[in-house]
């Protein structure tokens, strides 16, 4: 009993503080998460992920290049690499109810007992909660809400605020209560490239060229043959 409890602390927020979080910190490269952060030990980071002050992270995993903002909640929640994730945001985590049963309570469906009351004794055909799903150089504002199910695609943007109810398409601007497209970030013929390339799998030195040349500019449909060159001279990057 004594050890079943010693190994919950340490897996909860108080192993977190103590040890976890040091450990993470010195094992994964370039690995940064802020005193105050709080992280269970079911979430997984690649390199380079920094969580800042009062971010909460349940059964999550993040990609590589990946930050999460101030006081921003991440739970059942999969976030790709190069993700740009805005303070007092939540993803996930927060449970689903029917609209078109005879009640929302959970009493009616579920067999959770989360009131202490339970009027079936059938499991519905319903899920309560689903995974929620990030793509790769994804930029989510302050004070988004994602809910449950939704995958947000590669390359698009959420603006602060935006209340997230339905999957959002690759290389997109969506925004608003709930969120609507705005606009596309490029054409649709430098978005199906853009998806093919995948360049956040590529190495370091792949991603240092392809910042030399076009970090620092907006992207032209003309450069996709030369951005192409310019990522194909290696092998992808590994996860590690």
């Amino acid at each position: 009993m004594f050890l079943k409890t010693i190994i919950r602390k340490w897996r909860g927020q108080i192993g977190w503080v103590l040890g976890r979080r040091l450990v993470a910190q010195r094992q994964i490269t370039g690995f940064r998460a802020s005193f105050s952060s709080d992280v269970d030990a079911a979430s997984t980071f690649e390199d380079h992920v920094t969580l800042t002050k009062n971010t909460f992270v349940r059964t999550s995993q993040f990609g590589r290049g990946s930050y999460l903002g101030q006081g921003s909640r991440v739970k059942d929640t999969s976030i790709g690499r190069f993700c740009s994730i805005g303070p007092d945001v939540i993803l996930g985590g927060l449970g689903r109810h029917p609209t078109n049963y005879v009640s929302t309570s959970p009493a009616f469906y579920s067999k959770k007992g989360q009131t202490g009351l339970v009027y079936t004794k059938v499991s519905a055909d319903f899920h309560e909660s689903m995974g929620t799903t990030i793509g790769n150089d994804v930029w989510i504002g302050a004070r988004v809400l994602v809910l449950d199910g939704v995958t947000v695609h590669d390359g698009a943007v959420v603006a602060a605020g935006a209340v997230v109810v339905k999957d959002v398409a690759p290389y997109t601007v969506v925004g608003g209560v709930p969120a609507k497209l705005i606009k596309k970030r490029f054409s649709e013929a430098t978005i199906e490239a853009l998806k093919s390339l995948k360049w956040w799998d590529r190495d370091d030195s792949q991603l240092a060229r392809m910042g030399a040349q076009f970090g620092y500019r907006p992207l032209d449909e003309a450069d996709l043959p030369e951005l192409f060159e310019t990522l194909s001279r290696k092998t992808k990057f590994k996860r590690q």
